[in-house]
């Protein structure tokens, strides 16, 4: 029963999300700056970690103290990449750089993803003075399996051109 409550939330969440939009590119434009959307989602992230994991008052202040904290540097990591992922698409349209330039820009594209794994372990390694272990892997799972089940949501829901 909790599965299908989940289930039709984020279902119900990421309708919204859809509906709210117009036209085409709506991940581009209005998707990742939806401001109110992206808190409602975090809300009902948060709101089902608390209940998973079974957290008190004092818990749940720590852990979501922490977690915020990580979200910050990920968001750091990730706004790093998307910035270079930017300048290299527009070398490349505008036929500006050498191979060897080009072979920097990927070797730095690359160790974002290093980062960004590197600072998820840092994460999860820190919450073992917040958290069980089995709590740790519950929030990993549910971490994983919470976006895997957004992504397609959202995918399925995605007008076809």
């Amino acid at each position: 029963m909790k599965k299908l409550v989940y289930i039709l939330f984020v279902f119900f969440i990421t309708y919204n999300f859809i509906n709210a939009q117009e036209g085409k590119g709506i991940f581009e434009k209005r998707m990742f700056h939806d401001k109110k959307a992206l808190k409602k989602l975090e809300l009902l992230e948060k709101s089902k970690l608390i209940e998973l994991l079974d957290l008190d008052e004092e818990t749940s202040i720590k852990f979501f103290a922490r977690r915020n904290e990580h979200l910050k540097k990920m968001r750091d990591i990730f706004d790093e990449r998307e910035k270079l992922i930017k300048d290299l698409k527009n070398s490349i349209e505008n036929n500006k750089g050498s191979d060897s330039y080009y072979k920097e820009q990927l070797s730095k594209l690359l160790s974002f993803d290093d980062k960004m794994n590197n600072e998820r372990e840092n994460y999860y390694n820190s919450l073992s003075a917040i958290l069980t272990p089995k709590q740790i892997a519950k929030l990993a799972v549910f971490e994983f399996m919470f976006r895997r089940e957004l992504t397609h949501t959202i995918i399925k829901r995605i007008p076809k051109e």
